[in-house]
């Protein structure tokens, strides 16, 4: 039964969390941020927040130092919107499965791109370049070894 609560402060927190990161803390080097999956320990001390960022790994790493930086200033904030008998300890964590994600859709369109390509515009596959290159012989010279 602790599982179930646990999940449901956990997505609870997720909610007001994002809300703080959006209306509530004006700092101008906190970037776009999307709070993705809170973790609380079982005594409810510790709370990791996993956050995804737009924006190149600069903005990232400011963005997450910012944020652990105001990690007291928020779980004030939550505590005022949240009544839970132990505040947990925020720590910030920066999630990068969205990049996976990205980088997989990216290697899909390109696929798909190539697929969709008239015949005779296609870039020749690695195996098929090297074949061409070394003739049908299997060497540079056209002999036989």
């Amino acid at each position: 039964m602790a599982s179930v609560r646990l999940h449901k402060v956990s997505e609870l927190f997720k909610r007001e969390i994002s809300q703080i990161i959006q209306r509530d803390l004006s700092n101008p080097r906190v970037g776009f941020t999307t709070v993705t999956h809170v973790e609380i320990s079982a005594d409810l001390k510790h709370a990791l927040v996993r956050v995804s960022i737009m924006g190149d790994e600069k903005q990232r790493r400011t963005t997450m130092n910012e944020l652990n930086k105001a990690a007291g200033f928020i779980q004030h904030l939550l505590g005022q919107r949240v009544t839970i008998r132990t505040m947990p300890r925020l720590q910030f964590k920066l999630d990068r499965s969205l990049d996976a994600v990205y980088r997989v859709e990216e290697l899909l369109t390109e696929i798909h791109d190539r697929d969709e390509a008239p015949p005779g515009t296609e870039e020749p596959r690695e195996d098929e370049s090297a074949q061409a290159r070394d003739g049908p012989e299997g060497s540079e010279d056209g002999s036989r070894a």
